[in-house]
């Protein structure tokens, strides 16, 4: 039998071309949609976002029997979701070339931090209250 890539909805990182499965599957990225094919195996990824920027864990849980299985790190929808796994999240978006051109031994820390321009309430305070 040949192996079925997965169709991907909601996503722009996940590749499907590079996972295959025995069966259709179609997975979820962060937004809890409509399922357009409840005959397969639904997947609902929510592993790399926090709830800010994700369906709210009540979506979630509200809808976890629309889908098979629920990829995730947040403890309430693991409580709360028969079918959820701990998911833990781990990535970076930083392309290998430039990790490859990084000395770790030249680093005088060996903590690195990684910010965003998204605009979130404790991002405003953290810099408000250093002004």
């Amino acid at each position: 039998m040949p192996l079925i890539n997965p169709i991907v909805h909601n996503s722009h990182w996940i590749d499907g071309k590079k996972m295959a499965f025995s069966r259709e599957v179609h997975i979820y990225d962060n937004r809890v949609t409509p399922v357009l094919k409840p005959s397969v195996f639904n997947v609902l990824h929510c592993s790399g976002e926090p709830e800010q920027f994700r369906s709210n864990n009540a979506q979630i849980i509200a809808a976890a029997n629309r889908y098979d299985l629920i990829l995730t790190w947040d403890k309430m929808i693991l409580a709360n979701c028969k079918n959820a796994v701990m998911f833990p999240f781990g990535m970076t978006w930083i392309k290998e070339e430039d990790i490859r051109s990084i000395n770790v031994e030249d680093k005088t820390t060996k903590t690195s931090f990684i910010i965003t321009n998204k605009n979130n309430n404790l991002r405003t305070q953290t810099s408000s209250s250093n002004s």
